[in-house]
C-alpha cells in the first residue's frame, strides 16, 4: 500500500485496509519524509524516483519477490513508477483516487523512438474519444407534477 501525500503518512488508510490482514500480508510503508520515515535529507532527495527506489529496497529487505500494489492519490503516481521500474516485482497494480502523469522515458521503454519528438497533446473532453455526432443526447429528468397544497380540514 502506497499512501498519498506527498506529506501524509499511511495511517489514514489503516482502518479500511487492515481488514484484509487475515487473508493477505500487508505492508504499510511511509514514503521518504512522511510519517516515521527518513527526514532531514536535502530537498533534492525527496523525489518520485527516490521514493520508487526506496520501495524496491524495502521489497528486497523484506524478501518480497512479487507483490500486489495499491497506490492511493500521490501514492498512485509512485505505484505507477514502481511498476515501470520493477515490472517483474509488481503482480497486480491498483491505482485509486490518482492520476496519470508523464513518466520520463527509460532506455527499455524508448526503443527505437528514443530521439523522436513526443506525440502532440490531445484535447480532453468528449471529442477526444467520440465525435460530437455520436454523443448520446443529454439526460433530462421527466417533468415533475406537483399537486396543489390544501389546508387540513378543521
Amino acid at each position: 500500500m502506497i499512501h498519498g501525500g506527498p506529506d501524509w503518512d499511511h495511517s489514514y488508510l489503516l482502518d479500511p485496509l487492515i481488514r484484509l490482514a487475515d487473508r493477505h500480508d500487508l505492508i504499510f510503508p511511509d514514503l521518504r519524509g512522511c510519517g516515521r520515515s527518513t527526514r532531514g535529507l536535502p530537498d533534492d532527495q525527496y523525489t518520485p524516483a527516490a521514493a520508487t527506489g526506496d520501495l524496491v529496497a524495502l521489497l528486497d529487505a523484506l524478501g518480497v519477490a512479487t507483490t500486489d500494489v495499491l497506490g492511493f492519490s500521490y501514492g498512485g503516481l509512485i505505484a505507477q513508477r514502481l511498476a515501470l521500474a520493477a515490472p517483474d516485482r509488481v503482480r497486480r497494480l491498483v491505482i485509486a483516487s490518482s492520476s496519470v502523469l508523464p513518466v520520463p522515458r527509460t532506455p527499455s521503454r524508448a526503443g527505437r523512438n528514443a530521439t523522436a519528438a513526443p506525440p502532440p497533446r490531445r484535447p480532453y473532453g468528449p471529442t477526444r474519444h467520440r465525435p460530437a455526432a455520436t454523443r448520446p443526447p443529454p439526460i433530462r429528468p421527466p417533468p415533475i407534477r406537483l399537486a396543489p397544497i390544501r389546508p387540513a380540514p378543521s
